[in-house]
């Protein structure tokens, strides 16, 4: 992948945009956004993301597959739609691993638009 997006590492992260960000869950996946202009003192223009994959989903094999599934639609839409300044967590589903990536695609897609995240072009 030629730019791949920043990923979020921090637990706590995670759990601050878990409780205060948005949240949109779709056929494929669960997205949670939250703006961070608010946050920092100084100002990002990025994005970041962070994918979560829970032992729900089944051995680490379908996970690391879910994961990978995940990372080539987050860095193709949300480069494209997402606004600047959000972190976004996509977290999996049962349903990621069989469902078509267009279909991923769409699904993020529809998030972003029912969150309200949609960047204006």
């Amino acid at each position: 992948m030629a730019c791949a997006l920043p990923t979020i590492k921090n637990r706590n992260d995670f759990l601050v945009i878990a409780n205060k960000g948005g949240l949109s869950p779709q056929e494929g996946l669960i997205l949670q956004a939250l703006d961070t202009l608010d946050k920092s003192k100084q100002s990002r223009t990025s994005q970041r993301v962070g994918i979560t994959v829970t032992k729900k989903i089944g051995t680490a094999v379908i996970r690391n597959r879910c994961r990978r599934r995940l990372r080539i639609v987050a860095n193709e839409i949300l480069l494209c739609y997402g606004k600047d300044n959000m972190d976004y967590v996509l977290i999996a589903r049962k349903t990621t691993l069989n469902r078509n990536i267009e279909l991923l695609k769409t699904d993020l897609k529809k998030a972003l638009k029912d969150l309200g995240m949609v960047k204006k072009l």
